[in-house]
Parts: structure tokens; C-alpha cells; sequence
């Protein structure tokens, strides 16, 4: 039968077979200890017995005195002391002698003799003190001079037992360290034996260790410092233990990290992106190749070359500032400038992202050409430009022709021609506020939104926002109720008002008739909490988390049916962010919608 040669079952074996060594020492040692336990046990039970006997011996001969003195004297005091203290003692140790643990029959019945003799003579004291009791005082003298030479012979009553069992206890303490002598002496010759067979066995445990593991691990080791100065590995270990798989496992890795390298590399000489590093001093350290298409230099021209050198004058402070404050604090290096071509064409518009090495002293970093996307910029201001200028004016000299219309300033209107001028105002209306929200969204994105701060009433901006709605809100048979806080809050009124009107006007849309709104205004903790509350159709939960981005709705048709850009509340959202507030909503389907905006009470310190 093979045995398994995994590291698993070796390293039991190396486990398991001091332990069994071990325990097997352990038990050959106890079984020696247990046997020199009971021959020490023996021996302090002999000696417990001897004494035990003598103190018997002790007390008759005292009770014995006792009654010989209350013979002569007739005094009551000996009398007393033989019956309140030794005869009580007497008896005592009398009975303790059948409890007391025996080694041999032979000394059992060694005690039951003395247990006999010290009774017997106990009878014969007592005998004797009952009839001293029975005399007078005359009387007691008379006799007790007979009773003087009987009490007396009780005092050597036991001498024969007590010399026999003295002898036989001698015998058996003799035996017990005849054998407790044969016992440490086999305890000695066990513990050298284990002592040989420990260091035999220690030995061969240390060899198949270091044949078996710590030589291979060894390798191992030889094999990470090879793979590290990029040198050829060991071959591969044999076997099937855990470590061969572990050296099979390293030498794929290995592999793997050698196709990495040249996959990186690859990656690197052909990403489009110019990747670099540039050392503590600004210097380029490492360039990609990309940099010959992107910027028109060879990477051998721009090793060791200053970096600031190729931005243009204009960008240079800014760069150098966000470069110092990258190597110095370890700051993200993100940072949009402008590079000079080599052929001296128009400069490089680049997208910096990179960071700071502290362990290298370098900054790693890519640079993404982003010249398509700044004149993308270009053309999306133009388009916004004209947008306000070539569409929104128009429209709105438009809008105003057909008011005057409506108004009679023409001519009055037929019946039929009437319906038509309110629909084309109804649609010249939606689409210049269409125009309005994506110029405003427009400005927010590129950062040109402003606030002006102040203290505002908060239970004057819900008025003022209900108040705005009202006859929209009536029209649609809707109820409007509110309540705000009394509480001055730094803010954007006129902005908070604008807010809250574009989510009433939301909430108006989408309510059935008849049903209601409720506005409040309350503090959260250390905000302003404002809601907004429906009973209209509510929101899928697929649509909470995207609401607020731009030219999302609920229903494809909405904005056909109800109205509306898609921009309403990706600007409340713009809005309250520049708050350093948060907006979201609550809502489940069929139950209606309750969104809410929180601003901090704090915003002045912010």
C-alpha cells in the first residue's frame, strides 16, 4: 500500500509520532509513579496505624492511673477525670482502629486484636470505678487497696499485641522500601531508554524535515530572488505534495507575470495616450512611444528633458503649482493645459491624471489628448449662443404677435381662428420654456450658476411657491395645502422658491382632479427638511435613482401629453447641490410621490 505523499500527511506524521512517543513515555512513566504512589501509600498507612495503636496503648494506661488514683485517694476529682475525658477519648480511639485502612489481613487482624484487649480492659476499669462508687468513703479505701494490683494489670494489658503488631508493621515497612527502592531504580533505567529513543527519534524527524520540506522551501526561496533580478528559475520540484504544487503554481506564475510584462509593455508602446513618469526633479524619467504621434517628439528626445518646458507660457504657473502640490502633499495630479507640438503647429490640448510615488520619488501619470472634446465645447457654446439668440428671441417676438392677436390689436378673431392662436401660444410657450431650462442647465453644468445668500423666512418662500401654482392649481381642481417653519435660513430664496414651484408644477401634472397637495417645511437635525407631497400615480422604483438626470421621464409620452423638457429637476437638483444640499424622493406606484430637498442650517459657515 502507498502512502499518501502530500504535505498534509507528512506533517501528521511529524506531529503524530513525537506525540505517540510521547504519550507512550507517559504512560510507562505513570504506570511506574502510580506503582511507587501505592508503596509510599502502604508505607504512611503503616506508620497512620502504628500511631494510631499507640495513642490507644497511651490512653488506657492514662485511664488505667485514673482509676488506680480514685482507688486510693477516693477522690472524686480522679473520678471525674476518667469519665469525662479519658474514658470518652479511649473509646473514641477504640473504634477508630476497625476504620483504619489495612495493607495485609495479617494487620487487620493485628488491630482487632488490640481493638479486643483495649476493650476488655476498658470493662475492667469500669468495673472497678462502679464499684468504688457504690462504697463510702470508708468502705472506698478498704477496697480500693484490693482493687490497686487488678486495675494495675490493665495498664500492660496490651504490651504482647502491641510488640507483635510493631514487629509485623517493621516487616512490612521493610518490604515497601525493598520495592520502592526496585521501583526508582526502574523509573531511572525507563527514562534513560526514552531519553536514547527520543534523541534517535528526533534525529530522523530533523533529517525527513529537511529532506521533505525545509530543502524544497529552500528552493523556493532561491526561486523568488531568481524571479525578482529577472533570472531563469530552478526546474521544477518533483512530487505531489503541496509544494510541488506550489512550485508548479510559481513557475506559472511566473509565466504569467513574463506575459504580463510584455503584454504591458506592449500596451504601453502602443496605447494612444502618452503615459510618463517625471522624477523629483520635473525631469521625464520614462515616455511612451505614443508621444511621437500625439505631441510629434520621439521618447528618446524627451528622456531627461524638463517637463514645464513643453507647456505653453500661459499654463506654466497653474501646472507648476498643481505638479508641487502633487509631490507634496501626494495630492491627485488632474489638471487640463496646453503642450507644444514639436513642428510648432497649434499646442496640444491635454487631460492630466496621475499621482505621486513617494517609494519611486516619481509621478506616474497619463496624458489624454482632449482636443476633439474642447472644440466639442466650442461648438456646443456656439450652439447654446445661437440657441438664445437666433431661436429664443424669435419665438418670443412670436409668442407676443399672437398675445396681441388674442388680444384684439389686429382685428377681432373668428370663432374658428381663435382655437388655433391659443394652441400655437400653448405650444410657442412649452418650447421657449424648453429653451429656458437648457439654457439654464447649460450655464449650472459649465458653472455659472450663482447664489446670493441671505436670510429668508422659510414659511414666506412655501407661501410664495404656492401662491405661484395656485391657479394652475385650481384650474385642475386641486387643493393646495401648506405649512413652513418660522425660521430665518441662509439661502437662495429666489432660487429655493424656483425649486419648489418646479416640483409643485410636477405634482399638479401628474395629481388626478380633486386630489390634494401638501407642502411643509421643517428641521431635521441640523437641516431644513422641505416636501413635497402627491396623490398622484407615483414613480417606479427602476426610475428613483434616475429621475433627477437630465431628459429622464417616467413614461416616453409624458412630455407630449403633459408637457415638459426633461430638465426640471436635473436643475432643482443643480440647485440644491450648490446648497450643499441633498434632494431625493419617496414614492411607490399608485400611491403617489413625496420628493423633498434638505438644506443645511449652517450654510454660512460652509
Amino acid at each position: 500500500m502507498k502512502l499518501p505523499s502530500s504535505l498534509t500527511f507528512r506533517g501528521i506524521v511529524l506531529v503524530a509520532l513525537p506525540l505517540i512517543f510521547g504519550l507512550l513515555f507517559l504512560a510507562v512513566l505513570s504506570g511506574a509513579l502510580l506503582k511507587t504512589e501505592a508503596d509510599l501509600q502502604r508505607q504512611m498507612r503503616s506508620k497512620e496505624n502504628i500511631a494510631e495503636a499507640n495513642v490507644v496503648s497511651r490512653l488506657l494506661v492514662q485511664a488505667t492511673l485514673d482509676v488506680t488514683n480514685y482507688a486510693q485517694t477516693g477522690s472524686a476529682l480522679w473520678a471525674d477525670k476518667y469519665s469525662q475525658k479519658s474514658l470518652p477519648d479511649l473509646n473514641r480511639h477504640i473504634s477508630m482502629l476497625s476504620l483504619l485502612p489495612t495493607n495485609s489481613a495479617d494487620e487487620a487482624a493485628a488491630l482487632q486484636r488490640i481493638k479486643e484487649k483495649a476493650s476488655a480492659g476498658v470493662q475492667i476499669l469500669d468495673g472497678a470505678k462502679k464499684a468504688l462508687d457504690t462504697q463510702s468513703e470508708s468502705e472506698r479505701k478498704s477496697l480500693g487497696r484490693q482493687l490497686t494490683k487488678q486495675t494495675r494489670a490493665v495498664a500492660g494489658i496490651l504490651d504482647d499485641e502491641m510488640r507483635d503488631f510493631t514487629k509485623l508493621e517493621t516487616e512490612v515497612s521493610a518490604q515497601n522500601l525493598q520495592a520502592e527502592t526496585k521501583s526508582r531504580d526502574l523509573l531511572k533505567q525507563i527514562l534513560a531508554a526514552f531519553v536514547v529513543l527520543n534523541i534517535v527519534l528526533c534525529t530522523w524527524l530533523a533529517f525527513f524535515f529537511y529532506k521533505n520540506i525545509t530543502k524544497r522551501l529552500y528552493v523556493m526561496r532561491d526561486n523568488s530572488l531568481r524571479l525578482s533580478r529577472g533570472e531563469a528559475l530552478n526546474p521544477a520540484l518533483s512530487g505531489g505534495d503541496e509544494i510541488a504544487d506550489l512550485d508548479t503554481v510559481f513557475h506559472q506564475m511566473a509565466d504569467g507575470l513574463s506575459e504580463a510584462h510584455r503584454k504591458e509593455r506592449a500596451l504601453i508602446e502602443n496605447a494612444v495616450d502618452v503615459i510618463c513618469s517625471i522624477d523629483a526633479n520635473g525631469t521625464f524619467s520614462e515616455v511612451s512611444p505614443a508621444c511621437l504621434e500625439a505631441w510629434g517628439y520621439p521618447s528618446e528626445e524627451l528622456l531627461g528633458q524638463r517637463f514645464i518646458n513643453l507647456v505653453v507660457d500661459a499654463d506654466k504657473d497653474r501646472t507648476l503649482s498643481a505638479l508641487n502640490e502633487s509631490m507634496t502633499n501626494r495630492a491627485p495630479f488632474n489638471i487640463e493645459n496646453r503642450l507644444k507640438r514639436s513642428d510648432g503647429g497649434r499646442a496640444v490640448d491635454l487631460l492630466w491624471s496621475g499621482s505621486w510615488s513617494k517609494e519611486d520619488q516619481s509621478l506616474f501619470c497619463v496624458a489624454h489628448d482632449v482636443t476633439t472634446r474642447k472644440k466639442m465645447e466650442q461648438l456646443k457654446r456656439e450652439f447654446v449662443q445661437m440657441v438664445s439668440h437666433d431661436l429664443r428671441m424669435p419665438l418670443t417676438s412670436l409668442k407676443m404677435t399672437l398675445g396681441m392677436l388674442l388680444e384684439g390689436t389686429y382685428g377681432e378673431l373668428t370663432e374658428r381662428g381663435r382655437p388655433r392662436i391659443e394652441y400655437a401660444t400653448y405650444d410657442l410657450t412649452r418650447l421657449i420654456n424648453m429653451i429656458n431650462e437648457l439654457l439654464e442647465f447649460e450655464r449650472m453644468e459649465s458653472g455659472k450658476i450663482d447664489l446670493f445668500l441671505g436670510n429668508s423666512q422659510v414659511s414666506d418662500l412655501v407661501t410664495q411657491a404656492v401662491e405661484s401654482v395656485r391657479s394652475l392649481a385650481e384650474k385642475q381642481k386641486i387643493k393646495l395645502y401648506s405649512q413652513g417653519a418660522d425660521y430665518d435660513l441662509v439661502c437662495d430664496g429666489g432660487r429655493l422658491v424656483q425649486v419648489m414651484i418646479n416640483l409643485l408644477g410636477n405634482a399638479i401634472k401628474f395629481s388626478p382632479k380633486n386630489s390634494s397637495i401638501f407642502v411643509s417645511a421643517n428641521e431635521i437635525g441640523e437641516t431644513m427638511e422641505f416636501k413635497i407631497r402627491d396623490e398622484g400615480k407615483g414613480i417606479p422604483a427602476a426610475f428613483k435613482d434616475k429621475i433627477f438626470d437630465r431628459f429622464e421621464q417616467v413614461e416616453l409620452d409624458d412630455a407630449r401629453v403633459k408637457g415638459g423638457s426633461g430638465l426640471g429637476l436635473a436643475i432643482c437638483k443643480a440647485i440644491i447641490e450648490e446648497h450643499k444640499g441633498t434632494i431625493g424622493v419617496q414614492s411607490e406606484e399608485g400611491k403617489g410621490s413625496t420628493f423633498w430637498f434638505r438644506i443645511p442650517l449652517n450654510l454660512q459657515n460652509r
